[in-house]
């Protein structure tokens, strides 16, 4: 293993009671994910016009910054909350096919 992970998890929320009835809150988060069994997974790159490199790639963790914003009330007969959610991804680790594999029906 060439790699070496130090993850750790922030967060930070407060809350604003404006009457019993009615509350205001946030939060803001930041998370990892580290790259675990991708970071040793092989790949084919195209360098060039027929130019082919595989081998095993570098990743690097994923992380994330996310924010809400919510308020919830209570007046009369209406009662809800609304919010506001915001995220932002990166060095995202996505699961792609490029070749389709045989049916479900097919695979034993």
């Amino acid at each position: 293993m060439t790699g070496r992970f130090t993850t750790s998890r922030r967060a930070l929320g407060i809350r604003y009671d404006a009457t019993r009835d009615i509350q205001v809150f946030s939060n803001i988060t930041h998370s990892v994910e580290p790259a675990d069994s991708w970071k040793y997974s092989s790949s084919t790159v195209t360098t060039g016009p027929g130019g082919l490199l595989t081998g095993f790639r570098d990743l690097k963790e994923q992380t994330a910054t996310s924010v809400e914003v919510r308020h919830r009330g209570k007046a009369g007969i209406f009662d809800g909350s609304v919010a506001l959610y915001r995220s932002w991804l990166h060095n995202q680790l996505l699961t792609s096919q490029i070749a389709p594999g045989p049916p479900l029906w097919l695979r034993t």
